[in-house]
Formats: C-alpha cells, sequence, structure tokens
C-alpha cells in the first residue's frame, strides 16, 4: 500500500497528462482516483477495485450505498438515424439528464422479434410515415420531485421544437414515468447482447471492441470511422452503450472456428486500437482489459506502464493472479495475453462441421450468463437456482457438451452417426454383455469424461425455461436426451428407466379380465 502511495503522490503530473478526462474509471490500478491531492488522501480501494483479480481477493468490503431516488423519469427519444441519436447525445447530457443509453437499429430490429418487445412495443411505438433507425434513453432522476418535473419539462419543450423543424434527426419521443415501464425499457436494452449473439450464421458477435471509451464530443466522428472500418470487411455488428459516458459496445460477428477470421480478430483490433486512440480515448471503458492488456504500454507510455508493473510486484511478485492480465510484475520476463491468443474457437474447430451443425444448440452459447440468474420471478434454470452450481446451468452444460463432443472428435467417434445406428438395429447381445461390463465391471481409475456430463445432465428439470429465456435460445433438453441416448449406449440403463418405459404395458397386463384397452367395461 505504501509502495503505491508513493507512486501516485511522486508521479501525479505524469499521471494527470497521460489519463484522459473521462467519467469512467479506468479499469485496473486506477492511479489516477486512488490519491486526492486536495485532501491528501489515498484510497487503496481504488487500485483494487478494477484489478481484475490481479492484486489481491477482496473477502469483505464496506459499501456505501446511492439512495433509491423518490421520482424516475425516462424520455425515449426517436431518431432518423442512429449518427443522429450519437450527435444529439451531449445536448441530452447538457440537459442535467442522469444518463443516456443508446440503441441502433440494428438492436432495435431484433428486439421486435424477440419475446421482450411485446412488453415494450407501447413505450417504443413507430412513427408515422418515419423510420425509427435509433433511440436515446434519456433518464433523470432526483429527490426533489418538482426539480425532475421540470428538467422533463424543458426537455419535452426543446424536443417539440425539433420534431416539428425536423431538427437533429429527431422524430418523436415518449415519456415513461412508471416505474414498471421504466424496467420493460431498461430489459430491453440489457437484453442486446443476447440478442445480437442470437444472429443466424457461423458467424457470432465477438467482444474484443467491447467498451472503447472517447470524450463524448466526439463519440459521433469516432463511430462514423468505426463504421467505416467494420463495413470494409463486410462484416455485421449492432451498436448500444452509454453515450453520456462516451462508452460503446460493439461486437462484430466473426467465425473464430475460421483462421482467417481469427486472424482478422487481430487485425481490426489493432485498427480500432489507432482510432482510439486518435480521439483521445481508451481501449477499457467498462469490462477490463482482459485479453486486450497487450495495448496497455501504447496508452500509458513506457514510463507509466512500468509504474503499474510496479505495482504488481509490490502485490504480486511471482505473477500467480491472473497472470499475464493488466500487467506483469517490473522484474519478471512472463509475456502478457494476446488478443491472438489461443480462443475457444480452436476447440471447437476441432469437432466436424456436421456435428457443430447438428448440436448447435449448445454450440452457439455465447457464454453472456443470463442463466447465472437468482432471481425468484424469472423461470431460467430452476436446478441451477438450487444448487449454486454454474455446471448445472445452461451456459455450463452447453460448454461440457461442446468439450464432450471435441472428446468424441478426438477419438475419431461421430455422435451423428451413432445415433442413426442406434435408431436402425436393436442391440446384440455382444453389445448388451459391454454396457454391462462397463458399468459394473469398469476399473475404479478408468477415466471418461461422459461420467461428468451425465452428472451435469441429470439435474436438468427438461423445462425448457432455457430455449425462451435464453437471448440465444440454448436448448438444453434437447442436446441433453441426445446425450443421454448415447451415454446409455455405452453403460447400462437404471431399472427404473425400463419400469417407466413399459409401465403402459404392465397395466394392460393387470386390467380385468372383460376390461377395455383403457381398463374400463367393454
Amino acid at each position: 500500500m505504501r509502495k503505491v502511495s508513493a507512486i501516485c503522490r511522486e508521479k501525479r503530473d505524469e499521471i494527470e497528462a497521460k489519463f484522459p478526462p473521462l467519467n469512467r474509471f479506468l479499469t485496473g490500478y486506477d492511479l489516477k482516483n486512488a490519491y486526492n491531492p486536495e485532501q491528501d488522501t489515498f484510497d487503496i480501494g481504488r487500485v483494487l477495485c478494477g484489478a481484475e483479480g490481479s492484486l489481491g481477493f477482496i473477502a469483505e468490503a464496506k459499501l456505501n450505498i446511492t439512495p433509491i431516488p423518490k421520482a424516475r423519469t425516462l424520455v425515449n427519444i426517436k431518431y432518423d438515424s442512429f449518427d443522429s441519436a450519437l450527435r444529439s447525445a451531449p445536448v441530452m447530457v447538457e440537459a442535467n439528464a442522469l444518463s443516456v443509453e443508446t440503441v441502433d437499429s440494428r438492436v432495435l430490429n431484433l428486439a421486435r422479434e424477440d419475446i421482450v418487445w411485446n412488453t415494450v412495443k407501447d413505450l417504443l411505438t413507430d412513427v408515422p410515415g418515419k423510420e425509427m433507425l435509433g433511440i436515446n434513453l434519456v433518464e433523470f432522476a432526483g429527490n426533489d420531485v418538482q426539480e425532475v418535473a421540470d428538467q422533463v419539462a424543458s426537455l419535452c419543450k426543446r424536443l417539440d421544437t425539433l420534431v416539428e423543424e425536423g431538427g437533429q434527426g429527431v422524430i418523436g419521443y415518449q415519456v415513461c414515468t412508471e416505474l414498471a415501464s421504466i424496467n420493460k425499457i431498461y430489459n430491453m436494452r440489457k437484453k442486446a447482447v443476447g440478442l445480437l449473439g442470437a444472429t443466424k450464421g457461423a458467424a457470432k458477435p465477438v467482444a474484443f471492441t467491447e467498451d472503447t471509451c472517447v470524450p463524448p464530443e466526439n463519440l459521433a466522428d469516432f463511430i462514423v470511422e468505426f463504421r467505416a472500418l467494420l463495413d470494409s470487411h463486410k462484416l455485421d455488428y449492432g451498436m448500444f452503450g452509454h453515450v453520456d459516458a462516451g462508452v460503446l459496445h460493439v461486437r462484430p460477428a466473426l467465425d473464430l472456428c475460421d483462421p482467417k477470421q481469427e486472424l482478422l480478430m487481430k487485425t481490426l483490433s489493432d485498427d480500432v486500437v489507432a482510432l482510439v486512440a486518435k480521439y483521445g480515448g481508451l481501449m477499457w471503458g467498462e469490462h477490463g482489459k482482459g485479453f486486450r492488456s497487450e495495448y496497455g504500454p501504447a496508452f500509458f507510455g513506457e514510463s507509466l506502464f512500468n509504474e503499474l508493473r510496479k505495482v504488481k510486484a509490490a502485490f504480486d511478485p511471482q505473477n500467480r493472479m491472473n497472470p499475464g492480465k493488466i500487467c506483469t510484475p517490473i522484474d519478471s520476463t512472463d509475456e502478457l495475453v494476446k488478443v491472438d491468443g489461443e480462443k475457444r474457437g480452436a476447440y471447437d474447430r476441432q469437432i466436424p462441421v456436421t456435428t457443430r451443425d447438428s448440436f448447435k444448440q449448445a454450440m452457439e452459447c455465447n457464454g453472456n450468463g443470463l442463466c447465472f440468474n437468482y432471481d425468484t420471478s424469472s423461470p431460467m434454470c430452476p436446478s441451477m437456482k438450487i444448487s449454486y452450481d454454474r455446471r448445472h446451468s445452461p451456459k455450463g452444460r452447453a460448454g461440457i457438451v461442446r468439450e464432450w463432443l471435441r472428446l468424441l472428435a478426438e477419438q475419431g467417434v461421430d455422435p451423428v452417426t451413432m445415433e442413426k445406428e442406434l435408431m436402425e438395429s436393436t442391440p446384440s447381445v455382444r453389445q448388451i454383455f459391454a454396457r454391462f461390463k462397463n458399468t459394473w465391471l469398469a476399473k475404479k481409475d478408468d477415466y471418461d469424461f461422459s461420467h461428468e456430463v451425465m452428472e451435469a445432465m441429470n439435474g436438468c428439470l427438461a423445462c425448457k425455461a432455457c430455449a425462451t429465456q435464453c437471448p440465444i435460445k440454448v436448448d438444453v433438453p434437447s442436446f441433453r436426451s441426445r446425450f443421454i441416448n448415447l451415454y446409455y449406449s455405452r453403460y447400462q440403463r437404471p431399472v427404473k428407466d425400463y419400469l417407466v418405459a413399459n409401465i403402459e404395458t404392465m397395466l394392460l397386463g393387470w386390467r380385468k379380465p372383460g376390461a377395455g384397452k383403457c381398463g374400463y367395461p367393454a
């Protein structure tokens, strides 16, 4: 702590000059805000809270809770283009709005095709004769009800003028004052990640340019060039984010099972880094550096980056905690993780294309984690809620099945062909004996990954809530049934399975003489 405090004080001028004046604090070793020169105080929490687990574990924390405001109002402003929505955002910030969220036409169109649109269609109605290609969600909140009402009235008066004159691309707006309506709108915005991930085809949105952050006044010009860059590679993408903070979430769609597209990811990443630097921003406005840590030296400069490495050395000299993330200890020769490092696609491409296509309900999981949900009012995956074990979530089950498919491919086994053979043939005596042997006579040290998959699948209730609640529509019961079918071609089924399968036959065999097929008198 003394080491970090000394760096914050001694390098204050350099830190002030290098860290951009953004209202989203730099993730990881927040040297700029850890030290308050006016009060001459140092807050170690500022250093730890963005460190991505690379400095230490936080076992206990005392939080300052912000009181829930007494008044909240959301103004949903509609635009004829996404560029218009971005360019008018600074005006919304000047209106003393608490936050300004933006959504582009791509996300809006995907939301229209999802069940979530039924909850917001009355709050985002179409404007006759106009096409809504972007929206800004402007929220006002506070404890003074009248002050909030005045702020909303002032903005609405200005919007009425813009709608009449056709200025700044504003084509209409709606005001939400009920908390339930506000939450519905934000739920639609929150679902944007999943909606984009549900795109058809092998190319899926990848979060390697996830939360670029530039000064809000530069955001529109930055996005124009950003779009041109992605369009030049004919990529599909959607955009949404926090325009009041200059943070935009952009996930270009790439097929990382294709080695060429994986190389393109690195090329695009380098180009976006240069573009962000051009507009005075950062690559990490919100979600952390992670695999983008390699760009740290370019943004901070060698001198300041070495100070970050000294901080790392003071906390974790042996580089054991999340190694390669953010930076490495000053005396270490270890490398930072890189964008072109090994990714999930390197494993998925080991699975044959026909198998990937057949098991797409598992393969298409993008890891958004919406199923890590303990909300009792949500139907999503009750088995995960009860077990508190993420292996029993749709994401966990999809991941474990993907690894199972990869291991089968490694052994030259095609599960699709096996399924056809099982459907077209009756088990031989030899196969039945082999199942008995594998189940009851196997050695204790014989490892089979299938048992781990079976453990995860056994907890599934087959309620199919995931098929509707997951934005990617990961359908666990569909691939669960297929796995269990193949699993029991190698291992013996429990007796209860045979009992349930033959329950009707046994009941019919026990019916009284003269009874009909349903057990009633003929």
